[in-house]
């Protein structure tokens, strides 16, 4: 039968120094991060580790027989990629500004559409792809 454990090596972001793990082959992709955690001196948080194998990210929900099937069957360690996203400040300022603007436009546009097809209901069918452009006058 084929082995339990697995060698990875693990190319840091910094490209200085590669990390070869030992792991389960029935390990999720979520559990290698949480033992890489563990095995970087830098501790990176498992929420902020994206591993990188052959171009695709590794979803957490993935098992690692599964996605490295190739590579354990040529009985080499796999190499992945693993980059760290730096943490953003605490409020997730990308979320907050993007959600207000788009709340308050909203109200906008929809009376300026009603209007149009009730005030000139015989014009719009005949009315030539020029026609937008007239209205407003």
């Amino acid at each position: 039968g084929a082995p339990a454990e697995v060698g990875l090596v693990i190319r840091s972001p910094s490209g200085r120094k590669d990390l070869p793990v030992r792991v389960r082959r029935e390990w999720s992709v979520g559990q290698l991060k949480a033992h890489l955690e563990r095995e970087y001196e830098s501790n990176p948080d498992p929420a902020l580790q994206k591993l990188i194998y052959s171009g695709h990210v590794l979803s957490d929900g993935a098992i690692l027989k599964d996605v490295l099937q190739a590579q354990l069957e040529a009985a080499s360690p796999a190499m992945l990629h693993l980059v760290v996203t730096q943490p953003g400040p605490p409020q997730a300022p990308e979320v907050e500004p993007r959600a207000e603007p788009e709340r308050e436009p909203a109200p906008g546009p929809e009376p300026d559409r009603t209007p149009a097809p009730t005030e000139r209901p015989a014009q719009a069918p005949a009315a030539p792809p020029a026609a937008p452009a007239a209205a407003p006058a």
